[in-house]
């Protein structure tokens, strides 16, 4: 059976996550000292990303982890809600044609269609039950009772721990998977370990660093470019 997975941040839509929460949140006045702090403690290791004494993979890894910061003290209820709008109203007039396509295609293929992101879980399954795909996987939030409480499960879904949750996701769902076949679409450089699992691997709207890999290895790129 072949597979084709796709990142949701940037890949499948341009929307970034972190700019969605802050959206909703300043809309519905809701959880802005915890938005404000997160933003604010994450713009601190920025200087040192861009001079290089942070790996990428680092500095994603932790505006990754920590954005569930940003649903601190919400219950279930409400993250749907959040879920919902962030779908239909952000995410939704940013999906990229050229991922509808490929989505469609795959489909007509008859292969089994995947929605993977460092985002948290539920609103990953949303978007995914909304474009109508196979599965999915997402970083699971930290529940206390009816509260998130801020913190993560492990693993993160994002750079190395992206294969892990696909791997887990697989032996959960008893797909058999030949991910030498399979197909995968991502933008970032974090995302290299799973592209470099399956036989197809994408670079979508890649950051500098991923084309970098993606022309040295001889990866598809969309869009092309004349220098590919």
């Amino acid at each position: 059976m072949i597979a084709a997975i796709f990142d949701l941040d940037g890949t499948f839509s341009s929307g970034r996550m972190w700019k969605g929460v802050w959206i909703y949140h300043h809309r519905n006045h809701k959880n802005l000292l915890p938005l404000y702090a997160y933003v604010f403690v994450h713009m601190i290791p920025w200087p040192f990303y861009r001079v290089g004494l942070i790996s990428q993979e680092r500095f994603y890894m932790m505006w990754g982890k920590h954005l569930s910061w940003t649903v601190m003290g919400m219950t279930h209820e409400q993250l749907k809600e959040m879920s919902r709008w962030l779908t239909e109203e952000y995410f939704a007039p940013r999906v990229r044609p050229e991922m509808l396509e490929r989505l469609q295609w795959h489909r007509d293929c008859g292969h089994m269609t995947m929605l993977l992101s460092g985002s948290y879980r539920n609103l990953v399954k949303t978007v995914a039950r909304h474009y109508g795909f196979d599965g999915f996987a997402g970083t699971w939030l930290a529940k206390r009772m009816k509260w998130y409480t801020g913190g993560t499960e492990s693993p993160v879904c994002q750079g190395r721990g992206k294969v892990e949750c696909l791997d887990r996701f697989l032996m959960a769902q008893g797909w058999d998977i030949d991910l030498g076949r399979s197909y995968a679409y991502a933008d970032s450089e974090t995302d290299r370990f799973l592209l470099e699992k399956v036989g197809h691997p994408v670079a979508v709207y890649p950051t500098p660093e991923l084309r970098k890999i993606a022309v040295a290895r001889g990866w598809e790129i969309i869009p092309p470019s004349a220098g590919d």
